[in-house]
């Protein structure tokens, strides 16, 4: 998954890699798929969604936002709580004192009035009593923080709020006063994302071009890079990934933010909506960030995410058969898995590890992948007349080969573990392996190629 030159990428890298993980050391797999978790109520897009492990009442839900509804999903069935609200809101909810608490706003700058959940009563009214409306949310150290506010009709989009340190019996009180000790300014550009990154002792507060760090007391500036889309921002494993328009993804732990994603710059200038892009933590080993369509080199993939492996700091792309609107993490079965939110008002739940599901809700999953080799030798001219391939299980994966920049040949379907192949390509410098597959069965599981090239004797020719 590569834009950098063939002699400065590993050995082992791929140059696509559509739908396919290298999870397991040593091999790589087609990804899993993803099954309904929530049914759709109705045909709009979810804007927000939280878990919320309500210990009081004993219940642990998913709660969605649809189309100014707030819904709690149960045994697979959303169920409305409170209706009449927003529309259009990215509604932003967040876990403290045993309630959920909910802000948001639309791209018109209407505000959602601040309110709480208290397992299943809606209330503006209790510990959101006070409270500012906003755009953002965030739990750091233990207070509640609101950004992007509007008091008494105002909107301020440079100012962040913070509620009182909450007393014995769990209450808080707000305080937006215009003399308030319990608010800061960054002047300049509007608050486009807030983020606790626990692990320094930093709320992030980001802008579209600027970085800012908020340790309980005073306001670091980080660095002159910010993002758009503050849904971006996801800490995983202790470093904070977010992504920035037009210029890729950026990973921070505290020190400053570092470019990581140029070898995928085609995927990330190709992206037709950058607006619509979110994060998400899968594991803690894995950040994804779904960029719907992106065109590269003359083709568009659609519905997809750019997943990055923390493990071995590689990318891969995931095409899904729907449109996600928005991540969120959730435990169920004692395993915490990612749950998407779709553009139709449904809630899947995407599998994991051994998870038996291996389609996208019923649709095949289409997986390819090209890798390049040399042989070690990118000064010679040679060519391959046999190639041994090894998998666990094909399943009716599909290969051929060809010189670089030149037509594929030589079409070989994958039927045995060790499948044997007469293959002709033109002699080059470079040889390139495409393989694919189309399924709604277990992953093939691929572990690689052997060949002996056949040198020529003009190489310079």
């Amino acid at each position: 998954q590569s834009t950098t030159s063939s002699f400065m990428r590993r050995p082992d890298e791929l140059i696509l890699s559509i739908n396919v993980n290298g999870d397991e050391p040593g091999s790589l797999a087609s990804r899993l798929g993803y099954a309904v978790y929530g049914a759709a109520p109705e045909a709009s897009s979810v804007l927000g969604l939280q878990r919320y492990n309500d210990v009081t009442g004993g219940n642990d839900n998913l709660f969605s936002y649809i189309n100014g509804v707030i819904y709690r999903t149960s045994s697979g069935v959303q169920t409305g709580i409170q209706a009449g609200l927003l529309a259009n809101a990215r509604a932003e909810f967040r876990q403290y004192l045993d309630q959920l608490f909910i802000v948001g706003a639309d791209s018109s700058n209407n505000y959602l009035t601040t309110a709480r959940i208290d397992g299943t009563t809606y209330s503006t009214g209790g510990n959101a009593t006070g409270a500012p409306r906003g755009r953002f949310i965030e739990v750091f150290g233990n207070l509640l923080y609101i950004a992007d506010v509007e008091i008494g009709g105002v909107r301020y989009p440079d100012r962040f709020y913070w509620s009182s340190v909450p007393s014995f019996g769990n209450t808080i009180t707000w305080d937006t006063s215009s003399t308030s000790e319990q608010s800061e300014v960054i002047p300049g550009e509007a608050i486009t994302g807030l983020h606790a990154n626990q692990s320094v002792n930093e709320l992030l507060i980001f802008k579209s071009n600027s970085m800012h760090a908020w340790d309980g007391f005073r306001i670091r500036n980080i660095a002159n890079v910010g993002t758009d889309v503050g849904r971006s921002a996801v800490t995983v494993n202790y470093t904070t990934f977010f992504f920035k328009e037009g210029i890729g993804i950026y990973a921070y732990n505290g020190t400053v933010p570092r470019l990581i994603s140029r070898k995928i710059d085609k995927w990330i200038l190709g992206i037709s909506d950058p607006t619509i892009a979110f994060g998400g933590n899968e594991m803690d080993r894995y950040y994804k960030l779904y960029i719907g369509n992106t065109t590269v080199d003359g083709v568009t993939y659609t519905n997809c995410e750019i997943r990055f492996s923390l493990l071995d700091n590689s990318f891969t792309i995931y095409s899904y058969a729907e449109n996600f609107s928005v991540y969120a993490n959730h435990e169920a079965g004692n395993v915490v898995r990612v749950y998407a939110g779709t553009d139709v008002g449904k809630i899947h739940q995407l599998a994991q590890g051994a998870d038996a599901v291996y389609s996208d809700d019923g649709t095949a999953i289409a997986s390819e992948f090209i890798f390049e080799t040399d042989m070690g030798l990118p000064a010679e001219r040679k060519s391959v007349d046999r190639a041994l391939i090894y998998t666990t299980r094909p399943q009716n994966l599909t290969g051929r080969i060809r010189v670089r920049d030149r037509n594929w040949s030589t079409h070989f379907p994958i039927n045995s573990d060790e499948y044997e192949a007469n293959v002709n390509p033109e002699d080059g410098r470079f040889i390139q392996w495409h393989f694919s597959c189309a399924q709604s069965v277990q992953p093939f599981k691929f572990e690689g190629v052997t060949f002996t090239p056949h040198l020529k004797t003009n190489k310079y020719a």
